[in-house]
């Protein structure tokens, strides 16, 4: 009889845990001025479906001033890591100038005749420096 207590709840357990789990849809976050409007559309009598004035009224929805602010905001950060970017670039690009005006003075000659300035090596700094990768 135990054995039998035993294994009837042992099924039992373990076909519960076993039951496939559905995960809970999200419950639509509607704004009042959505709702109302599903609610003057499906009127009493001779209304349209809740689907369809839904439908509609979410197409119909104004511009809410949150809505056009958090879009403002990620425009800004966009705008912000861009000019991040040029900036690093920009420094990247005089390092690499930097670097080869160094070379250009460690291997100048002795003698003075070895031009270092920066128009004299604009055809190097764009060669080296300005230079696309894979080609």
């Amino acid at each position: 009889m135990r054995r039998t207590i035993a294994a009837i709840v042992l099924a039992i357990t373990t076909t519960a845990h076993a039951a496939p789990r559905h995960k809970a849809h999200k419950p639509r976050a509607e704004s009042k001025w959505v709702r109302d409007c599903i609610h003057e559309r499906t009127g009493p009598t001779e209304g349209i479906t809740v689907a369809e004035a839904r439908r509609i009224c979410v197409a119909e929805e104004p511009e809410d001033e949150v809505g056009a602010a958090r879009r403002g905001l990620t425009l800004a950060r966009l705008n912000a890591k861009v000019a991040k970017a040029k900036a690093r670039v920009a420094k990247a690009i005089e390092t690499c100038e930097q670097a080869v005006t160094d070379r250009c003075v460690e291997l100048a000659k002795p003698d003075g005749s070895t031009d270092c300035e920066d128009t004299g090596l604009r055809a190097e700094f764009n060669l080296v420096c300005l230079a696309a990768e894979g080609k």
